[in-house]
């Protein structure tokens, strides 16, 4: 007869211990995801001008993109550099303008936001 003989660690309390909450997302202006893929297309026209990319279709299948996406994304450089610059600048202001100043305790937080409304 063969006897096995073997220990399982048993869970300690501080195991035991919820997860953290994760840390809350920042707000995204809608325009933000435009801004980055006017970026996007700012970068792959640079490095297809330089020759580290062939053409849009290389560059498609060097992002994983098909090659209708990039073309999507490349068009952006069509819009006027008067509104891709303001798109540009856009999404660096705050969203939100908060005071350096803290506030006493027990007085109502008061939120200005930036945006048009």
């Amino acid at each position: 007869m063969t006897t096995f003989t073997f220990s399982l660690p048993l869970p300690t309390r501080q195991s035991r211990k919820p997860p953290a909450p994760p840390p809350p997302k920042p707000a995204n202006r809608p325009s933000d995801r435009l801004a980055r893929q006017l970026a996007l297309a700012h970068h792959l026209e640079r490095l297809i001008e330089r020759g580290v990319l062939r053409d849009y279709a290389d560059a498609a299948r060097v992002l994983g993109l098909t090659r209708a996406r990039v073309s999507q994304i490349m068009d952006l450089l069509g819009m006027a550099v008067e509104r891709q610059e303001e798109l540009l600048t856009e999404t660096m202001k705050p969203l939100v303008a908060q005071s350096s100043e803290p506030r006493p305790v027990g007085e109502p937080t008061t939120v200005h936001s930036t945006l048009p409304t």
